[in-house]
């Protein structure tokens, strides 16, 4: 539990700016968890590639995301992953992200 909330809120710091604040909470990804922490664990790591600039890294993050996603037989993840991969592509801002991947409601106003 203490991960994914460490998860969460580093998503949230990276979303409104505050990376050095969320560099802080980012555990290595080798680190064992359960595959559903894991996956956020990725979307994580797809907003930290996108706060820094790193599209690319982002895409290769949500190739990775859909591997994992795939062995597991985790249909909801890799359906996510190919909406997260649809909106790097489209230069979706980060504050949409959360609302792929965990809903919410229509886009931000």
């Amino acid at each position: 539990m203490r991960v994914l909330l460490r998860v969460y809120l580093a998503i949230a710091l990276f979303i409104i700016g505050a990376t050095a604040e969320a560099e802080q909470l980012v555990d290595p990804l080798d680190a064992h968890v359960s595959p559903g922490v894991q996956l956020d664990r990725y979307v994580l790591e797809v907003v930290r590639a996108i706060a820094g600039g790193d599209r690319v890294d982002a895409t290769h993050c949500l190739a990775a995301m859909t591997e994992y996603a795939r062995a597991r037989g985790n249909l909801r993840y890799q359906a996510v992953a190919a909406e997260l991969a649809a909106a790097v592509a489209a230069g979706t801002s980060l504050a949409e992200l959360p609302r792929l991947v965990w809903g919410g409601g229509g886009p931000a106003a």
